[in-house]
């Protein structure tokens, strides 16, 4: 049961799986078994962060697990044995449009108990980073916007369970992804992170619908700007139409973020494909990518 919740109101305090059964399997041994068959299949090879790793981030495609799985796989396998404490998730409305962001909450206007459930489990909520983030971003609301029916958020929720155990969850989805509101949230994020060691996952597709040709050249300017480590040269190739991701923002906020906490990051990237490598399909594609933000380590 989840920390303070009564019997009685466990049903209002729980965000049910939304994807699960469709997006994803939704029984847990079948999930379970399809995420490490994920993991057996990639390259042996370390985690790629250290167990005195305070913040870092991850870049994560959301599609049906048919289609990206395999992506998200490589950001989640990057992790190695490291075991943060807390997770932020940054994912984009699709259905719905608000100002700022909104940190999921069972009550309007206030953080207050709660969890999200999986097929996995359930994840408590961060009820103190809420209303830690809420006093360093005024415009931050709180309740049910932007989570309702979202699956970007979601869809990472089964992987981080697999891979980490429990953890507390800050669950964030950006109704406006303008510059200067990705700017504010990760002026926020770097000042709400403290000694709890925390990963920030930014949840996004790449490009939408082109050529499989056009696709890949949009999204490797994405992914080149998102290695040069500065959110702002990211945040100009997508206001300029150069290239294009449905969760800009949030990668745009979790690199800023991490950027200003860190003094500098280094930007790995992991992998690329599209949805041309399950269907076949060429003719209109959607791109998924996987990338590890980190500190820079020291000589």
């Amino acid at each position: 049961m989840v920390s303070g919740i009564m019997p009685e109101q466990l049903s209002k305090s729980l965000r049910p799986p939304r994807m699960a059964g469709s997006w994803y399997p939704g029984l847990p041994d079948e999930l379970e078994q399809l995420l490490s068959s994920y993991r057996e299949e990639l390259p042996a090879e370390r985690g790629r962060l250290g167990a005195a790793t305070r913040w870092a981030g991850l870049v994560c495609p959301h599609a049906g697990y048919r289609y990206s799985g395999r992506c998200a796989a490589r950001a989640y396998a990057a992790l190695g044995d490291w075991r943060p404490g807390r997770v932020v998730v940054v994912a984009p409305s699709h259905h719905e449009w608000f100002p700022g962001s909104s940190f999921w909450s069972p009550q309007p206007d206030r953080p207050a108990a709660g969890a999200w459930s999986t097929p996995l489990g359930q994840l408590e909520v961060d009820v103190e980073f809420g209303a830690r983030l809420g006093r360093c971003l005024p415009g931050l609301s709180f309740g049910q916007a932007g989570h309702r029916d979202e699956h970007s958020l979601e869809l990472q929720l089964p992987f981080l369970q697999h891979a980490l155990g429990p953890f507390r969850l800050a669950p964030l989805v950006m109704g406006d992804q303008r510059p200067e509101a990705v700017r504010e949230l990760a002026t926020a994020l770097a000042a709400c992170l403290d000694e709890l060691p925390t990963l920030l996952v930014a949840s996004t597709d790449l490009s939408h619908f082109h050529e499989v040709g056009e696709a890949a050249e949009l999204d490797g300017l994405f992914l080149r700007k998102l290695e040069q480590g500065d959110e702002e040269q990211l945040l100009s190739a997508l206001h300029s139409g150069a290239c294009e991701a449905c969760g800009g923002g949030p990668v745009a906020a979790v690199l800023g973020a991490l950027r200003r906490a860190l003094g500098s990051v280094r930007v790995e990237l992991l992998d690329y494909r599209s949805s041309a490598d399950t269907t076949g399909e060429t003719d209109s594609v959607v791109g998924y990518g996987a990338a590890l933000i980190r500190e820079i380590p020291h000589a």
